[in-house]
């Protein structure tokens, strides 16, 4: 959030999170940490090949592991396919993919309110301006 950026109250923060539970809809970190601790998992801790698959520069990777994701223990042998066949065939999603999937179901239950959709999301209103699904709710 913006330095600048006010606060949600305790009660305002309790509401969202009776919405989210309601609507069944994940914040932008919970659905970061959701791709990388599957991806981690079927990869067994290879760390670089998840960072490819989930489509994110290692470092930034590694920031995110930082923050709370657990890989496990073994590594597997090197992939004889490309990471884009390997994504498919494991059904992987790039974290791009789940971030626009979740914004999109949240202007969709939001019914295109973005100050709503970003509050429910975790994140700031100008960012869900800066993705193309920002007119998904139109077309549903």
């Amino acid at each position: 959030m913006h330095k600048s950026a006010k606060r949600p109250s305790s009660r305002e923060r309790e509401l969202l999170e009776q919405l989210r539970r309601k609507l069944h809809i994940k914040t932008l970190d919970e659905v970061h940490a959701e791709i990388i601790q599957r991806t981690l998992r079927l990869t067994r801790d290879d760390k670089a090949l998840s960072a490819d698959l989930v489509g994110m520069a290692r470092t930034t990777f590694y920031r995110f592991l930082r923050r709370g994701c657990k890989p496990a223990k073994k590594r597997p042998p090197k992939p004889q396919m490309s990471i884009t066949q390997l994504r498919r065939k494991l059904g992987l999603k790039t974290i791009a993919d789940g971030e626009r999937e979740a914004i999109q179901k949240a202007l969709r239950c939001t019914r295109g309110d973005m100050a709503l959709s970003a509050k429910l999301l975790g994140i700031g209103k100008t960012t869900i301006y800066r993705y193309p699904a920002k007119n998904a709710h139109k077309r549903s």
